[in-house]
Order: structure tokens, then sequence, then C-alpha cells
């Protein structure tokens, strides 16, 4: 492996971090916040770091096989994670670096767990930043860094394999460079209208931004403490919920969408599964939310709103869940495991994923009773081959391992095995909402030690980039050379 192209990679994006960071500095000089000088700084150093690791490695050729892929990916979430807790730390809005790395990283991988249970106290700007880090790894910072930098190969499709959510990312167009345009503008231009509806809906323009970042991401950091339940408003809860889960589509299905093929886009079968789960969730709840609140009206209102949030893995909440009766909490745990769909902003195993499982037991089932008849396994009519249902078993068979052994490390300083499994679940998953301890309020982690906020760090990192790359950072042979 050549490590050369790899640090090269990490100056700019940390490069474009410090630009982001940049951005958080405005609403602290609009709302004259004391954090200016703590984000001002942060940018400094880490604009520092990447011009260093550009500019000594700036005559590098820029050609990436599978392992620099990886390996990037990896190193690049970590470094953005940790760069990324320098203006909660040098604001002083938490003294332990941990928690300030904790809690960027929730915000980079879209989780939404946290470790400040009162955002009262944050300074515009941090708070801005803090939102505006869901936004940025909602798309993944490396296809944006695909998407304007015309000096990476085409064999940069390593990057987007390693960073993109989901079993079988591909290209939109034949170019790398312009899939990754094409994603962001679709990104972009959902963001920006989210912002303008939530503003019409009667949201606060500094809240619509902050709130649909959190969205965009599927994050849920939301700027208040009761999340979208403090504005207690229908329209906005609508508009949050139907936005949500467009962010949880396919993003090669919403560009079907720009393009009129409305056929493609409905014929999809991860796409239809989706939609059906999250219908089907949507009734069972509000039926049984019922003798909760008294009304069919009330009933709906609090099901969609919590169904959306939780398939798309945004994590945000509307009302109170610790009254809500086991049935609908246990199929919110099961949208919280299934998530969103492949190429999409949202976590969890993936629809498709879901789906191919689906169709496997059912083809095992037909080998049983018909032994002598060949049949595939295919989706949207393409056959999956050996090497793709292999990646997906095995995916299945990582995400349990790191729940089962998270669950163990967490349970050491926490009051509960079940409490334990909850949290690591929401961290692997990328939810950021543990239904049963946490209730009403924001998910977070104050309570725990800083061993197991690093525990669950690993997880939603791991989470988020769907453990390969994380993994082969541990491979010896992937650091040699050729």
């Amino acid at each position: 492996m050549d490590l050369r192209v790899v640090l090269k990679l990490l100056g700019h994006v940390l490069i474009f971090e410090a630009l982001f960071m940049l951005v958080a500095a405005a609403p602290s000089l609009a709302y004259g916040g004391w954090d200016f000088e703590a984000i001002m700084f942060s940018v400094g150093v880490t604009a520092a770091f990447g011009l260093a690791l550009s500019k000594i490695f700036g005559s590098v050729e820029s050609a990436f096989q599978k392992r620099e892929g990886f390996v990037t990916v990896s190193l690049a979430w970590i470094s953005l994670a940790l760069f990324g807790a320098l203006p909660y730390y040098f604001a002083g809005v938490h003294t332990g670096f941990v928690d300030c790395f904790f809690e960027s990283v929730s915000g980079f991988t879209g989780t939404g767990l946290s470790v400040f249970s009162d955002l009262d106290i944050l300074p515009k700007g941090v708070l801005f930043w803090r939102s505006f880090t869901n936004w940025l790894g909602g798309m993944g910072v490396l296809v944006m860094v695909l998407a304007i930098m015309p000096s990476l190969r085409p064999s940069a499709i390593n990057l987007l394999h390693a960073e993109s959510s989901g079993p079988s990312p591909g290209k939109i167009v034949p170019r790398i460079r312009d899939t990754a345009k094409i994603m962001y503008k679709i990104y972009v231009a959902l963001t920006l209208a989210q912002i303008f509806a939530l503003f019409i809906a009667g949201m606060p323009i500094y809240d619509a931004i902050l709130n649909t970042f959190a969205s965009a991401g599927t994050g849920g950091f939301s700027p208040q403490n009761a999340s979208i339940g403090a504005y207690n408003s229908i329209p906005i809860e609508v508009v949050t919920g139907i936005f949500i889960i467009l962010f949880g589509i396919n993003f090669s299905l919403l560009f079907c969408l720009t393009q009129f093929d409305f056929k493609s886009f409905f014929a999809d079968e991860e796409l239809r599964l989706y939609l059906f789960v999250i219908g089907g969730a949507v009734l069972l709840i509000t039926v049984d939310l019922i003798s909760v609140y008294g009304g069919v009206g009330k009933s709906l209102r609090y099901a969609f709103f919590q169904v959306a949030t939780i398939s798309s893995t945004s994590g945000f909440v509307s009302t109170s869940l610790t009254d809500w009766p086991s049935l609908s909490k246990a199929i919110l745990l099961c949208l919280m495991v299934f998530g969103s769909c492949a190429g999409s902003t949202g976590g969890g195993v993936k629809i498709l994923r879901v789906l191919v499982a689906i169709k496997s037991v059912r083809h095992e089932i037909t080998k049983i009773l018909h032994p002598r008849l060949m049949k595939n396994i295919t989706v949207n009519k393409k056959t999956l081959d050996t090497a793709i249902l292999n990646n997906i078993y095995v995916f299945f068979f990582l995400f349990a391992s790191f729940v089962v052994a998270a669950t163990f490390l967490v349970a050491l300083d926490t009051n509960g095995l079940t409490s334990a499994f909850l949290v690591v679940l929401s961290s692997v998953s990328n939810v950021g909402v543990d239904i049963n301890v946490f209730g009403a309020s924001l998910a977070h982690s104050a309570t725990f030690s800083g061993f197991s906020k690093f525990v669950l760090s690993v997880c939603m990192l791991a989470g988020r980039l769907e453990f390969f790359p994380v993994m082969i950072l541990f491979v010896p042979s992937v650091w040699r050379k050729g």
C-alpha cells in the first residue's frame, strides 16, 4: 500500500473540514457568541495539519487501489472526528476530550447520541457545528472531495465503495466524479427545500437550518432539548417526517425522479419494501397507541413521525416514548435494525440486505422442496452473484458480533445488560435513540465512563462505514508496500 497517497488525501479532507468549521463561525458572530475564538482556533489547527500533509505529499500521484480506498476512508473519518471535536473542547462546553470526541463521532456518523443534557447552554456557533456535522457526514465528506477534486483518477471508485452505505454502491453516470456531483446536487436541493418548508411551517430560520442539517444527515442533532417535540407543531412534524423518509431513499432512485423516470423509481424492490415497512409500522403502532392517546388522530400523528424518524435512523423524537406499549417499542426496535435504503444517508443494516435475507430464506426452502429446480436469487430482475451474497451474509455476522461484544463491554459500567444492549444497538445502527432508557428526551450518554464512550464511538464509526473499512486497519498485510 502507498501510504503517501492516503496521507495526501487526508490533508485535503482536513482542509475541507477547516473550511466547514469556518462556516460555523458565522452564526457565532451574528449572535455575538463567546465561542468565536474557539472556532477560529480550531480552524487554524485543522487547516495547519491539512496543509502540512497536502504540501509534504503534494507531488504524489493520486491513484487508489482497493486497499488505499478502504484505509483512506477509515483514517479520514477518524481524523474528521478528532479535529471535529476541537470546537467543543476549545469552547469549554465540555472539559474532557473523550466526551468531545464522542459528540463529534456521533455527529459525523449521523447517530445522534449526545453527552449534552442541556443544549440551551451551548453557544450558537458550537450548536451550528454540532448539527452541521450531521449534514457533512450524511452523504460522506469523501464523496464531496470526489466531486470537487479533478485530480483523482477513475480508480477512486474504491473510495465511493468504501464510504457509501449498502452492499452495492455504483455509478449513476459513467464518470465517478459526475456521479458524486449529481449525488451532492440532489442532497443540497433537498436540504434547501426542507429549510424553506420548515420556515413556511413556522419554524425560526436558524432552527430550520439546524434541524434540516440533522434531517438530511439522518443524525437527529436538533438544537432543542425536546427535539422536534419542542415545537409541538403538526405541520413541522409532517414536513420533517416526509423529508427524512426521502433522505432514507437510495439517491440513485432520487436521480430517477429528476429524470421523470417514475417507472424505474416505483419498480425498485427495495423502495417498495421500505415504504411497505413504514406503512405497516405506522398502521400497527397507530392502533396500539389508541389506548394511550384516546383517539386515532393523535395516535397517527405520533406513530407516523416516530416510525419515519426511526426507520430513516434520524433519531428525532416528538413525544415521550416511556408510556408507549411494548408492541410499539418492539416495532421501533426492529426499525432501528432494518434502517433505510442502501445508497441513502440513513443507517441500519439497510432494507436491501433485509430483502436479500428474506429471498435467501425462501430460496433455501424452495431448494429443500424441489432439489432439482435451478433458481437464482434476484433483485430488480438482476441475479445476485455469490460474491455479493457472501458479502451480505458476512455483514450480518459482523453486525451481530459487534453488538454482542460491545454490549458486554458497555455493560461493565451500566446498570444492566438491557440498557447496554439498547445503547450499543443504537450506536451500531446509527440511530441514537434508546427507547427504553432515555425516554422522551434526546438520547445522551453523559453517565457512561470514558471507556464505554470510546467503545460506543468505535461502534458508531464501524456501523457508519459498515465494518469492513474499520476492520481492515487491523490486518497487518494491508500496511505492507506493493
